[in-house]
């Protein structure tokens, strides 16, 4: 049977989720670094969060040391990106994004689309089936409009 990103589940600093949770909302999955020159997407990060949640977007960022620009400690990655983003979204823990020792989630990613993040801030869309939709790098903001009419696609439609 096919894998979906609903078969996996991420860790948190409180706890482990299951994202079959999230089964048939949309995920966007974008891996991110502090110290990174993309760190300034966090901000769109949340504003398309803040638009798109209510809609049945779920937004996980997943801190990374993969390109050597993450603190060492999950505690200063949650307080830069809560005191200074007001990030309200999902963040996991520190994970490998590449390589051997790559999460679950990216090497799923790389077996089944051939596809890997080419530098902090790659976003991943999936859709309500949990196959993956297409995918960003870095440069691409998150408020691009081939982002947004993408996530359009898959969400709800707005509730007046």
């Amino acid at each position: 049977m096919k894998k979906s990103i609903y078969d996996f589940s991420i860790k948190t600093n409180e706890k482990t989720i299951d994202l079959n949770e999230f089964r048939g909302k949309p995920i966007l999955l974008i891996n991110i670094a502090s110290f990174c020159g993309y760190v300034g997407q966090l901000g769109l990060i949340q504003e398309l969060y803040n638009e798109y949640n209510p809609r049945g977007l779920e937004i996980i960022l997943v801190p990374s040391n993969s390109f050597w620009q993450e603190y060492k400690s999950d505690n200063k990655i949650n307080s830069m990106c809560v005191l200074k983003y007001n990030i309200k979204s999902i963040i996991t823990k520190k994970v490998n994004v590449k390589g051997n020792n790559a999460d679950n989630i990216y090497k799923w990613i790389l077996s089944e689309y051939n596809k890997l993040p080419t530098w902090n801030y790659h976003k991943f869309l999936f859709d309500t089936e949990g196959n993956l939709v297409e995918d960003w790098a870095c440069y691409i903001k998150p408020n691009d409009l081939r982002i947004k009419n993408k996530i359009n696609k898959n969400v709800s439609p707005i509730i007046k």
